[in-house]
């Protein structure tokens, strides 16, 4: 890989951490970067969020979520007739079924604008910090089930991640901490 492929890779990686910060932020909580012992079980960030997250004496106060980061340019990552988006995660099966094992992980796709377009992902003036594109968030509990054929030598996995997933503070909150803080185990929603 050239020195400018990698560079630009190390940016890709450090602006999904940010996007993930800021939303993460907006909501109240915050982000920590993992370790390498983590990130090689599949665990880039980890997001602490505190409570009450309702009135529920029997929903937990704290909630840690374990998030796998991964990037996409939007030339990459198609839409289909369901509103999903579809991305082929590179992955080996054994790895897979570890993160579908691991509770409280999620998959954060960070979609940026393709790479001839860098120069305009951030955007910096006295009025305002913008960073272009989105970033979308899918369980992985379940993501095997959906495997049709049930083949355990894959090399990638289609990852089907309803666009109602955009991972904003409140759906971060609603639909994420607050259905793990009543004890919920978040599933894999796609095909």
């Amino acid at each position: 890989m050239d020195q400018d492929r990698a560079n630009l890779n190390d940016i890709k990686e450090e602006l999904s951490y940010a996007a993930l910060h800021a939303i993460v932020s907006q909501a109240g909580g915050g982000c920590t970067k993992s370790g390498r012992k983590a990130d090689n079980s599949g665990c880039d960030a980890y997001c602490d969020l505190t409570g009450p997250f309702s009135d529920n004496p029997r929903m937990l106060r704290s909630v840690t979520l374990k998030v796998q980061l991964k990037g996409s340019s939007h030339c990459s990552v198609k839409k289909n007739l369901r509103d999903e988006l579809f991305w082929k995660l590179p992955i080996k099966y054994d790895q897979l079924k570890k993160y579908c094992e691991t509770p409280n992980l999620i998959l954060c796709l960070f979609i940026y604008p393709p790479d001839e377009e860098q120069l305009t992902w951030l955007n910096v003036t006295e009025e305002q910090l913008t960073l272009r594109k989105s970033m979308y968030w899918t369980a992985l509990t379940g993501v095997l089930e959906a495997n049709e054929d049930g083949e355990k030598a894959i090399e990638s996995k289609t990852i089907y991640i309803p666009q109602k997933n955009l991972l904003t503070p409140e759906t971060l909150m609603n639909n994420v901490v607050k259905p793990i803080a009543d004890h919920k185990e978040l599933r894999y929603e796609g095909l």
